[in-house]
């Protein structure tokens, strides 16, 4: 990331060869996201022009006129075989040909804006140009947040800033170091539209909080935890098999219930309907019959009046790509894959055909036979094609002592970067993706605690990797992480509950926990108990009332 190359207009980078560029881009009229995918569409269509990695999208609070709509941003790293010139000409023409955009005056609303903030040359150098209407590195890079966070997403942390010199990621910590509260981002997850109801997101707020005892910053969620209640259609869950196997009627009535208890002390409540258990061991029910026990409940629930729609999200616990294409047509918000695309090679294919659906990629081994006795992590499953592993921006290699306590989570932080860049490489967005560490698949029960302690450290772990002859970066910053503790033999093991439901007094104090260390979204079976125990770990871990 060090060497840099300074260049004039008049020598023109190498036509023929391909180039990155990372652009920044924002929107904040009308429908903003859907601005957002259609100038990245826009740009995907140009042969010069190859779409690498998309950031997160982040909304912040206008920054200079305040009564806008809040801005939406992101960053997009391409590969080009433009120069810088031509490449800012292809932005103008999609802001202003493609996008009607009209410019009333300076940082005034737009539909949509792309600007080039760090450009490199073939052999990967930053390159710097001063024009009189083009400047890289964007020189108001480093005063933006906005900029800055999903910039940092997609680069290394030991990319620096050409011009400064120091790592682009250190300007990033220092702009949250002296934050003012406009600063602040939220992550959205684009939820589908639905007629008559505003467009919805999952929205996630990261703060650079201060340890009281180390003095230390982490980077923690300060946003409410979701509560995602499970609803098993089937005969044999492991803790509440046949009890919601009647008809539909009857199931709704549940539904309804359940959701009043999540809404007595929550925002919204996502409802997870399974029709297929996953328990390892359990016999997998045929397609055709997970079909028939989730998808007409789904339905019903989204044509159901008694339901609060715009409050009610729903997802679906399914690791099949047509169970999940079907239920995406009923009205499925969120797909639930505990095997992260691993089970049905199309999964990835379903979940980048429709870029607003939000997809939970899980971790798991194996297969749902054989995940038990896979549970062994010394060996690191990326073997060598790793090349460098960081914690924050710090790299492991400096770190002995992190670097033994940690191989249980960096192996899992890799295999989901391995599942992850494969969802990338298909077409799946990454503000599509949340990730669960998947408690109880392929771990014993020492390896849960250990799992549920370590998620700061899952939220802040990234790695460079060789895959196909090129260098990938993955970073699983922002990725906000779902835990589904609930009922789990690790409970029981401790608490010496041999009955799956006599656990969910104990579900609700580590659920508890799970928040503490960085949760973002808990899976319960007890949802009035549990409710509670969110709400609780919330006020106290969050300091939310």
């Amino acid at each position: 990331g060090s060497h840099m190359a300074s260049m004039t207009g008049g020598q023109q980078m190498g036509r023929g060869s391909w180039k990155r560029a990372f652009l920044a881009f924002g929107s904040n009229i009308g429908d903003r996201f859907k601005h957002i995918q259609m100038a990245l569409q826009l740009l995907s269509r140009e042969k010069t022009v190859k779409l690498r990695n998309i950031s997160s999208i982040f909304e912040s609070e206008p920054m200079y006129f305040k009564d806008q709509t809040p801005f939406m941003n992101g960053c997009v790293e391409v590969e080009t075989l433009l120069t810088p010139s031509e490449l800012l000409k292809l932005c103008k023409k999609i802001e202003y040909e493609e996008l009607q955009r009209v410019k009333h005056f300076d940082n005034g609303p737009r539909t949509i804006d792309l600007d080039i903030v760090m450009f490199l040359n073939s052999a990967g150098e930053d390159i710097i140009v001063n024009e009189p209407d083009l400047n890289i590195p964007h020189p108001r890079m480093l005063e933006r947040t906005f900029v800055l966070e999903p910039l940092c997403e997609l680069i290394s942390p030991v990319h620096l800033h050409p011009v400064t010199a120091e790592p682009i990621v250190d300007h990033l910590k220092q702009l949250y170091d002296k934050q003012h509260d406009e600063d602040t981002l939220w992550k959205l997850v684009p939820l589908p539209y639905r007629s008559g109801v505003e467009p919805r997101f999952l929205k996630f707020k990261t703060a650079t909080k201060l340890d009281e005892f180390t003095g230390e910053t982490n980077r923690i969620t300060v946003s409410p935890t979701y509560i995602m209640a499970i609803f098993n259609a089937t005969p044999d869950s492991f803790s509440d098999g046949g009890e919601h196997f009647a008809d539909i009627e009857s199931q709704l009535n549940d539904i309804i219930k359940l959701c009043k208890d999540a809404l007595y002390l929550h925002e919204s409540v996502i409802i997870d309907v399974g029709g297929c258990s996953t328990r390892p061991n359990s016999i997998q029910a045929s397609e055709e019959e997970e079909i028939r026990r989730s998808i007409p409940l789904i339905k019903a629930i989204r044509e159901s009046t008694e339901l609060p729609q715009d409050k009610v999200i729903l997802s679906i616990d399914t690791y099949r790509s047509n169970v999940a294409k079907e239920a995406i047509k009923v009205g499925v918000d969120i797909i639930n894959d505990i095997s992260g695309g691993l089970f049905d090679s199309n999964m990835f294919a379903v979940i980048a055909e429709n870029p607003e659906i939000c997809y939970i990629l899980s971790h798991t081994r194996g297969d749902i036979s054989t995940m038990n006795r896979l549970a062994h992590y010394e060996n690191f499953a990326l073997g060598d094609s790793i090349q460098q592993e960081f914690v924050h921006n710090t790299d492991i290699q400096q770190l002995d002592d992190l670097k033994d306590k940690t191989v249980l989570i960096r192996n899992v932080g890799q295999e989901i970067g391995e599942r992850y860049i494969k969802a990338i490489d298909n077409g799946v967005k990454r503000w599509q993706i949340l990730i669960d560490p998947g408690l109880g698949f392929a771990k014993t029960w020492k390896q849960n605690l250990q799992i549920i302690r370590h998620i700061p450290i899952l939220k802040n772990y990234s790695f460079t990797m060789n895959s196909n002859n090129s260098q990938v970066y993955v970073n699983l910053r922002n990725m906000p992480v779902l835990l589904g503790p609930s009922r789990k033999k690790f409970i029981g093991h401790i608490t010496k509950d041999v009955d799956a439901k006599q656990r969910d007094f104990a579900t609700g104090a580590v659920v508890a926990s799970c928040i503490g260390f960085g949760s973002d979204m808990v899976r319960v079976h007890d949802v009035k108990n549990c409710s509670k125990s969110i709400k609780l770990a919330d006020a106290i871990y969050k300091g939310l009332e």
